[in-house]
């Protein structure tokens, strides 16, 4: 048995725990005949995850992937859609304009990984949201 596959399994449990239902709105492209252009057109999607606070170490700063981790900022993790329902259409992630409303509250995706280590199917998002 592989780590990969131990680390699925553990995220499946865990989210099999105490799932939070949330909703990812992805924006795609398509063409429009009528008009003969182009118009974002609005998918939302139901997505299992867990949303956290950010934990401030250094004189109430801190950083994630990289970047300043501002007042309001969350971290989420999500199961890819793929985990939760097999015949589900899977998510790419698009960090310039896709958004996630978790508890009725809509934040946009600042940074986005990917826990991948099979580089076959992503195990795990994780996202760091801000308003």
């Amino acid at each position: 048995m592989s780590a990969a596959s131990d680390f699925d399994r553990m995220i499946l449990d865990f989210m099999a725990d105490d799932p939070m239902t949330a909703t990812y709105l992805q924006y795609v492209e398509e063409y429009d005949y009528a008009t003969s252009e182009n118009i974002l057109v609005e998918i939302a999607t139901p997505v299992s995850g867990i949303l956290l606070d950010f934990d401030r170490t250094s004189n109430g700063l801190s950083s994630k992937f990289g970047e300043m981790v501002l007042a309001g900022d969350k971290d989420f993790y999500m199961l890819p859609t793929q985990k939760r329902d097999p015949v589900a259409a899977p998510i790419i992630p698009n960090t310039t304009r896709d958004k996630i409303i978790v508890a009725g509250i809509t934040y946009k995706i600042h940074v986005m990984k990917e826990a991948n280590p099979d580089a076959v199917a992503p195990l795990l998002y994780n996202f760091m949201l801000r308003r």
